[in-house]
């Protein structure tokens, strides 16, 4: 799409010619990239930055151009190209979108602490990026599936064939086009969202929400691992007898983790089956704690208390008299012996699993 001034007293339109980047002298990183790290509005409302030229892996040299927090809390790789896209930057958003899914939002306030430094700034990155998740509504930090955006002067048919299959596939690829343009002294950049088209993007979030909604109740049928606590919450109206208070308090206790961040909750379904997985927001999310609403009781997991909360391990071990450190393996404990002290032990073993996830990635990076 070309661009028209009017002239005279609107006599008539006329074009402003295209340019590039290349031929304004506008450089990659030292201009995209800042301008766009300063106002990141100009690629979509409500991004957050964390960084630039993040690399934080071992066995790679390359860097993140930019990495972000959107409106929602989700985690976002946004990579720039001055020129034309080559037939490899969106495989190589891919990697980097990987290699990202891990990270805890721990390791995201100090990496935001360590751009402020670099800047000079002195604001506090963990307030920063919790007013930041606060100020959305619902928002929560998700790392798991990180979103992409491409920035670029123009797309490769290779590219945007890519992305509209990447899409299709489940994963969220953004292409927004920069075309610079030149009028008398002012150079001119109009910008463009080419996939997904800005008119048909709510109506694909809803068929794909659609989808997966679908596609998880077709799993619970077979027995599978459902995001959240909302089915678990549902289960709990079949429980018999006292079991039913006792797992509202369970599951108020679990929702208290989540909203700390330290947690991230899931539910296991299996005919009369049913877990609320208390998971550690890390890779496979390994659970120190499950509810087991069929046995009316929880169940401790030995081996990843010592393994991530050796400190609070040795405390539980003392209050509940079940051996942990050096045991693994897991044991039950019935709902109605489960005492208040003991769960806030939990809690403080939560908080330190999620200080030595930290540590231990670090030191590995």
């Amino acid at each position: 799409m070309a661009i028209y001034k009017m002239v005279g007293d609107k006599e008539r339109l006329e074009a402003v010619a295209a340019t590039s980047f290349g031929q304004e002298g506008v450089l990659e990183r030292s201009d995209l990239q800042r301008m766009l790290r300063d106002q990141p509005e100009i690629l979509e409302e409500g991004l957050f930055i964390i960084t630039e030229e993040f690399s934080n892996w071992e066995g790679s040299g390359r860097s993140i151009d930019l990495l972000a927090l959107d409106a929602t809390g989700r985690l976002v790789v946004i990579e720039l190209k001055r020129g034309d896209t080559g037939s490899h930057m969106e495989l190589q958003a891919i990697r980097y979108a990987a290699m990202v899914s891990a990270m805890t939002l721990q390791q995201a306030i100090e990496t935001h602490r360590a751009y402020l430094a670099g800047i000079g700034s002195e604001e506090d990155s963990e307030e920063r990026i919790r007013e930041h998740l606060e100020n959305s509504d619902g928002a929560r930090f998700a790392s798991e599936r990180p979103r992409i955006i491409l920035a670029s002067e123009g797309f490769s048919s290779e590219l945007t064939t890519c992305a509209l299959w990447l899409n299709e596939s489940g994963l969220d690829v953004t292409c927004i086009r920069m075309q610079p343009h030149r009028s008398g002294p002012e150079l001119l950049i109009e910008t463009s969202q080419t996939i997904p088209l800005p008119e048909a993007q709510s109506y694909l979030v809803r068929i794909r929400e659609r989808e997966e909604e679908q596609d998880r109740e077709r799993k619970s049928v077979f027995g599978s691992f459902v995001e959240g606590g909302s089915l678990f919450r549902e289960r709990i109206e079949s429980a018999e007898g006292n079991a039913r208070p006792l797992l509202e308090k369970l599951f108020d206790w679990a929702t208290g983790l989540e909203k700390e961040k330290i947690a991230v909750l899931s539910t296991y379904v299996h005919n009369d089956r049913c877990n609320l997985l208390i998971g550690l927001p890390i890779g496979n999310n390994p659970n120190l704690v499950r509810v087991v609403k069929h046995r009316s009781a929880i169940r401790v997991q030995r081996g990843y208390l010592e393994q991530f909360s050796p400190k609070s391990a040795q405390v539980l071990q003392d209050l509940i008299g079940q051996p942990i450190v050096e045991r693994g393996g897991s044991f039950n404990i019935r709902l109605e012996n489960v005492r208040e002290e003991w769960l806030q032990a939990f809690a403080e073993a939560y908080r330190e699993a999620n200080g030595l996830l930290t540590c231990q990635e670090d030191t590995q990076a």
